[in-house]
């Protein structure tokens, strides 16, 4: 009996040997021809030929010669596909192989192919069957009493960190509880509206349905993989606002920014100034585009510095809060940086003058094996591929991959 299981145990091995060498051998031998094919599924459905994408994407889906991890941008595809044309067959085949398979995939896919086969089904049996994608386990620590007083929540604008190499926290998902706009729920999640709408490209920002599935994203890239402490970093086509605490507790806000017309800055600056409740002496450039504002805006609720400020430098440009919320998280100020009154009541109190402040302009970022984009499409024109990496491919990850944080090898096959 002993010889027979030890038999049975060569024989396993050796099946799966040659299952798996037959397996490297089609992905050495058909790499360039999975490349082409993806490139087709994928050219196809940034072109609009949802048919054609499907019929190509499925055919690479159910290939069972393929390692399922190398399907991850596939899979995806056709989830989007399915909720652009509300296909809820498509929609019911892919979500049982995202419960049989899905776990190969990096997380981050696997909850954005959730998030459009749940809007496109709106089942809610779902919720507790993915359970797992909605609510990942985020690192336990102990809030500094400092920032409890102030009134930082942790999973909100404070987050705990191993190192500056890897992406910070993971994405979560919620569900609206009511028909409303992106822009109302960015407020509730300490959010920017660009920042809901990068991460949730195929919901209309202005018409959330009850129930719809949103992504939240916080899995992020820090805009310097040798963050300072005490140093305010912010990236302007994020808009977002970085400060390293201490070597394990990072703080991060939402911003508005300056317009194309109106930019704001870029470099290293200071805070050279604080003002509570500031009032608001306009400058010249506002005041002959608004001949009816006054020289001075005494604080107060029409105050557009809101209740707090903070200068750059000698520059006339500041760190302020705002009486017009809409405007965190858009390119809309004359260069300043606009913030959520609640957050840069926070900011301020943590932050000195002499704060060293550093601006940078990243559409892209990259650490290790991850990726992030940020910005509209136009604005990442000029951004070239990475190796190896096709066209078609490139424009639907400028299309419908930014916002946050996705492994590297998911475009390439």
């Amino acid at each position: 009996m002993k010889r027979f299981l030890i038999i049975l145990a060569v024989v396993k091995l050796s099946f799966a040997s040659v299952e798996n060498l037959l397996s490297q051998t089609y992905i050495n031998v058909n790499e360039s021809e999975l490349k082409k094919e993806i490139s087709l599924a994928i050219g196809a459905y940034n072109d609009g030929f949802f048919q054609k994408a499907k019929d190509i994407g499925l055919k690479i889906l159910n290939n069972p010669n393929i390692p399922f991890e190398k399907k991850g941008l596939i899979f995806e595809m056709l989830s989007s596909l399915a909720f652009k044309t509300n296909n809820k067959v498509l929609a019911k085949l892919l979500i049982s192989r995202l419960k049989k398979d899905g776990k190969k995939l990096p997380l981050v896919v696997q909850q954005r192919i959730f998030v459009n086969l749940y809007n496109t089904l709106k089942d809610r049996k779902l919720k507790q069957k993915f359970s797992k994608l909605i609510h990942p386990k985020s690192k336990s620590f102990s809030l500094p009493e400092k920032l409890k007083k102030l009134g930082f929540k942790k999973g909100l604008n404070v987050f705990y960190i191993n190192n500056l190499q890897t992406p910070i926290e993971s994405n979560r998902i919620i569900f609206s509880k009511k028909d409303q706009t992106l822009y109302e729920i960015a407020a509730r999640f300490d959010m920017g509206a660009d920042e809901l709408k990068e991460a949730n490209p195929l919901l209309d920002p202005f018409d959330v349905l009850k129930g719809d599935a949103i992504i939240i994203p916080l899995h992020r890239i820090l805009p310097d993989n040798k963050l300072e402490e005490k140093v305010i970093y912010i990236n302007l086509p994020e808009k977002r606002i970085y400060y390293l605490l201490d070597k394990h507790i990072l703080i991060t806000f939402p911003i508005g920014v300056g317009t194309d017309n109106t930019q704001s800055p870029i470099g290293t600056f200071y805070i050279s100034e604080k003002r509570k409740n500031p009032a608001w002496y306009v400058p010249e450039n506002i005041r002959k585009e608004e001949p009816d504002l006054p020289a001075i805006v005494p604080p107060g609720e029409n105050n557009p510095l809101g209740t707090r400020a903070m200068r750059l430098g000698n520059t006339n440009y500041l760190i302020h809060g705002t009486n017009k919320r809409f405007g965190v998280g858009l390119k809309v100020s004359h260069g300043c940086i606009r913030m959520y009154n609640s957050d840069v009541e926070k900011l301020f109190e943590l932050v000195n003058k002499g704060t060293k402040v550093v601006i940078v302009n990243k559409v892209i970022k990259k650490i290790g094996k991850s990726l992030e984009l940020h910005g509209r499409t136009y604005e990442l024109k000029t951004i070239k591929p990475f190796g190896g990496v096709s066209q078609p491919v490139w424009r639907f990850v400028k299309n419908e991959k930014r916002g946050y944080a996705f492994p590297l090898k998911e475009l390439l096959p």
